[in-house]
């Protein structure tokens, strides 16, 4: 038989199963697998791993198996029945065995582990609990060794003849909450003829009995039977290593990669003290138990687990060691002499838990191990021990959704499956559902991932559904200053440790452990919203003085920071090269509710209404990309800006911030809160204006900086109204804000005001008063020598020259526009005047200048890490200028992406001109029922909307009436009802495809 050849069944296509299955799993794993490729080389070795792969897949094919996955050298099988499994394990372990291996190969052995249990199809890979029992088996094997579950042994044991079956007892496996059942298949004598007698293993067989002969062993063609070993050391399983691991109540879940990474910290002998840092509730103890237990095999020695929690003294941490390790202490002799005198010699692993309290103790740990040269040590701390060759690992959150993350992807994500599993122990019938994933994700998100956290939420399903249980936590984590007690996050449990009976207890107890200084400096970070940068931090918190007996002010705030960080109370992540802070928000919560820094919520609100009146003018100019990323990474601390002036009637300070953001919001599409946020103004501060209510110091309060205030708030809403079609409420709020800048001779203001009047004029079709607004405007921003207005009524003025088909005239205001624009580095005023011109070169029949304009546009829109403000509008363009050149092709590339983004907005008025797009292009086709369709519902939805005024508003009305006049009425009215049979999506979706 030839060996070489490849009988696989494809991972890809397993099966036809059903979705979930009772399948049984057969894995394997070959033995000093790494040893082999150290003594063999490579060429050598991958021929022995190919002919190894051979044997298994062609005795797996002749069972009815399929082949379910690999890892490394280890290949996983699935079968329909668990006598066909076992019969598989038993050919391989046959052929094998009598296979002429490579002359340098002494042993080449493997073992077999083979459980059943019900296995979930999803994306064609197999997943389940099951799946990991049977890893967990086959690694407690040894080479040559076929190990059965219970559930399997009790399926197959009366298919096999008496006595084929030993029990080894139970085991603690790695990762298995409960002690399994183990068996041995002792592979009968009759088994092994069944196997022997297939041809397609005779000359294999044949060839190693030859060398074996015995003239009193005969059996059919073979001259002697083949026989198997029975005998092996003890299970690798945590039973039969030294050890007082304490055995976790729950399954541990994830963290695959963090416990692989540990574990090869210690195992290539570079590391001998790994340090897990992180915040309380994130799961540190319990990862370090999990790579204890998968290494216990690693220590002869055993693994030993010291818990320090309730420790108070430094001093006694040597001896708890000693206790743990059951030393009966002499009480004349010096306690680190006697521990040092029993570890000298082991190889053993200390686990050594929340050691952050008792720091001075660090050196007791750097004598043991420089004493005792083959100690290894794991800790868990909120800061490192800070000894040499320490190795600190920071124990991330779990993983955690996004948004928009599919249905069926949320299984794949640590924080949901650690959702699932702990709700399923209060709630047995609990699962994941179209209906709650989204909440579930939520959830997930909400408390960053943190396993304690999550555990805690996740035992509230008893109670409540988990929209209901997000909802709540909304109200605690929404408002900028929480007075609820967080008893959400809390159990009952009574098996449970005080300092975890609820996430506050665990939080107090590493607040306590904090120096004064660090306890106050931290009380004032809970109160910054989605993190802070260090300068943030620095200045405000610097600034403030905290009210305690000694009325202590801050400094050196930074130093503080830092060692909050190292102390695992602080997160970080990277932004724009910067270093960003942040709590995790149980620690936030718990700090909030502890109390309120007196001043800080006021320091915080003027430095970042200060920050976004900066970078609202950085809008302006080169730094405009970078400017809008750092506002989005903002805007939580902004809303609780908004928060804070509501709340103590600081309504010109809302109102400064409003306008502040309104560029920003309308730039990145936040249009819905934007309006909010500047409605609420506008309406709140005129009636403030003479009451002076809850103002400290009124002097602020003064008439000219509240009416500017007023006027700039209405200048802005009458933007956002004007895009929303709402054209005669922006022309009222715009005259009165022009009254009120005249009034007070706030020039930049006028220009505002009268730039914005000129695009209301211009929406109504008034282009003779749009002209006049924006030349007056003109001529006041020159004045003053803003550039940026400069360009932007030039731009306009251009617009409205276009708009009478003067193109030359357009032309020379979007050149002057495009020029001040490069000068000032505005890439948005860049592309809206490149924009323009490929417009004017469109109408002009120059394709090649058209084309050029608009994919500089184009390309300078795109880097804007934005909600793709005005892209649409440039695809269209784009497409237009190839269907005017007879690009069909080309021009519904362009017309697809545009309606991709305008699907995804959902605004219907933009849906609209998207599709007006297609009807041209189904025109141009000549589809011209298809083209009458289209224009149809694109009037409709303008009638809808009352979007007479947009662009394509009287050429779809034109387009309607020709084609109608070609068509007939009989054929439009025909049109006319299969369209509105047909919804908006339906339609958009025919476009698409």
């Amino acid at each position: 038989m030839d060996l070489k050849k490849d009988n696989s069944v494809s991972i890809h296509n397993p099966q036809s199963y059903s979705s979930v299955d009772t399948l049984t799993l057969m894995f394997t794993d070959i033995e000093g697998s790494t040893l082999l490729w150290e003594a063999l080389g490579d060429e050598i070795m991958m021929g022995v791993l190919n002919t190894h792969n051979t044997i298994l897949r062609t005795a797996n094919s002749a069972w009815g198996g399929t082949e379910i996955g690999s890892e490394g050298d280890a290949l996983f099988f699935a079968f329909p029945t668990a006598s066909a499994a076992v019969m598989c394990a038993l050919e391989i372990q046959l052929v094998l065995n009598t296979y002429q291996w490579h002359e340098n190969i002494e042993t080449f052995r493997v073992r077999i582990g083979i459980h059943t249990g019900d296995m979930m199809l999803l994306d064609d890979k197999y997943h389940g609990m099951p799946a990991n029992l049977t890893k967990r088996i086959t690694d407690a094997g040894h080479g040559g060794q076929i190990l059965l579950s219970a559930v399997t042994h009790e399926l197959v044991k009366a298919q096999f003849p008496l006595g084929s079956f030993v029990s080894l007892g139970e085991h603690r496996l790695k990762n298995i909450q409960h002690p399994e059942a183990i068996f041995q298949f002792l592979a009968p004598r009759a088994s092994i003829l069944k196997i022997t007698g297939e041809e397609r293993w005779q000359e294999v067989f044949s060839k190693k009995a030859q060398e074996n002969t015995s003239q009193n062993e005969k059996s059919g063609d073979f001259v002697s039977i083949p026989k198997l070993q029975t005998e092996f050391p003890p299970l690798k399983t945590v039973n039969n290593s030294p050890n007082n691991l304490p055995v976790p109540i729950n399954s541990f879940i994830g963290r695959d990669t963090e416990v692989r990474r540990i574990g090869r910290y210690f195992s290539d002998g570079r590391v001998r003290l790994v340090t897990l840092t992180g915040p309380g509730g994130i799961g540190k103890t319990r990862l370090a138990l999990q790579v204890a237990t998968e290494l216990h095999d690693v220590y002869p020695d055993g693994v030993w687990f010291i818990a320090l929690a309730d420790l108070r003294q430094p001093a006694h941490v040597i001896t708890e060691i000693a206790t743990v390790l059951a030393l009966a202490l002499k009480p004349t002799q010096d306690v680190m002499e006697q521990v040092v005198s029993h570890l000298s010699g082991k190889t053993l692993l200390l686990v050594l838990d929340n050691f952050e309290h008792l720091m001075e103790a660090s050196e007791d740990v750097k004598t043991l191990l420089l004493r005792c040269s083959t100690l290894h040590c794991l800790t868990t701390s909120r800061e490192p021990l800070k000894i040499a060759g320490e190795q600190r690992f920071i124990v991330p959150p779990l993983s955690i959704p996004s948004e928009d993350v599919d249905y069926e992807a949320l299984h794949h994500y640590e924080s949901v499956q650690l959702f699932l599993a702990r709700a399923e122990v209060v709630a047995p019938d609990f699962q994941l559902t179209t209906d709650n994933a989204k909440a579930i994700g939520a959830i997930c998100r909400m408390v960053d991932g943190l396993s304690l956290a999550i555990e805690l939420t996740a035992a509230r399903v008893r109670a409540m559904t988990p929209q209901h249980i997000l909802d709540r936590l909304k109200i605690l984590l929404d408002s900028s200053l929480s007075s609820k007690p967080a008893t959400l996050l809390s159990t009952s449990d009574r098996d449970v440790p005080a300092r975890h009976q609820t996430l506050n207890a665990v939080i107090d107890w590493s607040y306590k452990l904090l120096e004064l200084e660090e306890r106050l400096l931290l009380c004032q970070l809970a109160f910054f919203s989605g993190g802070f940068f260090l300068e943030a931090a620095e200045t405000i918190c610097s600034s403030v003085c905290v009210q305690t007996e000694q009325d202590l002010p801050y400094t050196e705030t930074i130093d503080h920071i830092f060692n909050l960080h190292d102390k695992s109370l602080l997160m970080t992540e990277e932004y724009l090269t910067r270093t960003r802070y942040r709590l995790p928000v149980p620690l936030q919560l718990y700090l909030r509710e502890k109390q309120q820094p007196t001043g800080f919520r006021e320091a915080h609100a003027h430095y970042y209404l200060t920050l976004a009146q900066e970078q609202d003018r950085k809008l302006e100019g080169p730094e405009q990309n970078d400017t809008l990323s750092e506002m989005a990474i903002e805007l939580d601390n902004f809303r609780a800006v908004f928060g804070f002036a509501q709340e103590n009637n600081e309504w010109l300070l809302f109102g400064q911030l409003a306008v502040a953001l309104s560029k920003f919001f309308y730039i990145h599409g936040l249009w819905t809160e934007g309006l909010g946020w500047l409605k609420q103004a506008e309406a709140e501060l005129p009636q403030r204006l003479g009451e002076h209510q809850g103002l400290e110091d009124t002097s602020e309060m003064n008439e000219m900086s509240v009416q500017v205030t007023i006027a700039e708030l209405r200048v802005a809403l009458a933007t956002f109204y004007n895009e929303q079609q709402e054209c005669e409420t922006a022309r009222q709020l715009c005259e009165n804000a022009l009254q009120v800048f005249r009034t007070v001779g706030q020039q930049l203001g006028v220009v505002k005001a009268l730039n914005c009047l000129g695009i209301i004029a211009r929406y109504e079709k008034k282009l003779k008063e749009a002209d006049a607004h924006f030349t007056e405007a003109l001529e006041i921003a020159k004045v003053l020598g803003d550039k940026w207005y400069t360009s932007s009524v030039l731009n306009n003025l251009g617009i409205t020259a276009y708009n009478r088909r003067h193109f030359e005239a357009a032309k020379l205001h979007y050149t002057e526009s495009l020029r001040i624009a490069r000068e000032l580095g505005d890439k948005l005023g860049i592309a809206y005047a490149l924009n323009n011109l490929g417009k004017t070169a469109n109408q002009q029949g120059l394709r090649e200048e058209a084309q050029r304009y608009y994919t500089e546009s184009l390309r300078l829109t795109r880097d804007f890490s934005t909600s793709n403000v005005g892209l649409p509008y440039l695809l269209d363009s784009l497409g237009r200028v190839a269907l005017r050149h007879g690009k069909h092709e080309e021009a519904r590339h362009y017309y697809t992406e545009s309606l991709e983004y305008r699907k995804e907005n959902g605004n219907p008025r933009e849906i609209a001109d998207s599709l007006y797009q297609f009807g041209q292009l189904a025109h141009a086709e000549g589809e011209f029922e298809q083209s009458l369709c289209l224009f149809l519902k694109v009037a409709s939805i303008y009638a809808e909307t009352d979007a007479t005024t947009s662009f394509y508003a009287d050429a779809v009305n034109n387009a309607i009436k020709a084609l109608a006049a070609e068509l007939g009425s009989e054929k439009v009215e025909k049109l006319k009802f299969e369209m509105e049979a047909q919804t908006l999506e339906e339609i958009v979706n025919m476009c698409l495809s």
